[in-house]
């Protein structure tokens, strides 16, 4: 989501910022991938140096990747993105969070692009001298802007660069289209009118601490993040992204968390 919305690199840092006012149960999805991701990788026993190798899609300013690192002290990670804007956030964030800059490695990419699975393996090996299938992909909040079709070519994509017994996790936006177009419409209304009112409540309150030029930032956010909703996302249901799963070869997928639109999926190849 972030590399796709906040395409001005002055409201790269917002993102970090009011992502939880954006998404109902972002900060459980966040934990659960976290411990999802750490437990799956104990089973993992194929690289002789006791390194792991992860790939973030769509790594945006780092949230995921770097908390993922944080975690699991023997994680080296390929963090894919289509902005260099977003690196560098990504790369300012690791400092903070004192990860040594040897242990990820940026690769500039459209998902989409035909060579980008080829790009990878070869920055897995470029960076750290593995040429072995990746141990773990994740994925949040990017592949909701994709068609369909375009999510089943990243699902097999992403098939293709997992061992078995490797995971994907994918925390995203979906919604109920295979399951029901009335609670599709009802839960989107709902999500825009809760993020909107959280949006001009920090407004309102930045703008009684006398913060203006704050307030009015976050009124203008408010206004985009509805249109960007309304007109830009793409979101598919997680039922047939379930079953796109198990078309791309994943042995087990399902969904250990939903919360209105923010919902997980694990996959296990």
């Amino acid at each position: 989501m972030s590399t796709f919305f906040f395409a001005k690199e002055k409201e790269i840092p917002l993102y970090d910022k009011t992502i939880e006012l954006i998404g109902p149960g972002y900060r459980d999805l966040h934990k659960m991938m976290l411990e999802i991701a750490a437990a799956s990788l104990k089973e993992n026993k194929h690289r002789k140096n006791g390194r792991l190798i992860g790939l973030d899609i769509g790594s945006g300013t780092g949230a995921e990747a770097i908390s993922l690192m944080r975690k699991i002290d023997n994680l080296d990670l390929i963090a894919l993105d289509v902005s260099k804007a977003m690196h560098d956030e990504f790369r300012r964030n690791a400092t903070k969070a004192r990860i040594p800059q040897e242990r990820f490695s940026m690769l500039t990419s459209d998902i989409l692009a035909p060579e980008t699975s080829e790009n990878i393996k070869a920055e897995a090996k470029r960076a750290f001298n593995d040429d072995l299938p990746l141990d773990i992909v994740i994925s949040g909040f990017t592949l909701h802007h994709l068609t369909d079709s375009e999510r089943l070519d990243v699902f097999n994509m992403v098939h293709g660069l997992l061992p078995p017994g490797g995971v994907f996790l994918l925390g995203d936006l979906f919604n109920f289209a295979d399951e029901s177009p009335w609670l599709t419409e009802n839960i989107f209304t709902w999500e825009v009118a809760w993020f909107s009112a959280n949006l001009d409540r920090a407004a309102l309150k930045a703008e009684q601490a006398g913060d203006t030029a704050q307030g009015q930032e976050l009124r203008a956010l408010k206004k985009k993040w509805v249109k960007h909703y309304k007109s830009e996302n793409n979101l598919g249901g997680m039922t047939n992204q379930l079953t796109q799963l198990k078309t791309a070869g994943f042995s087990q997928a399902g969904s250990p968390f939903r919360n209105w639109q923010v919902g997980l999926i694990a996959a296990r190849k």
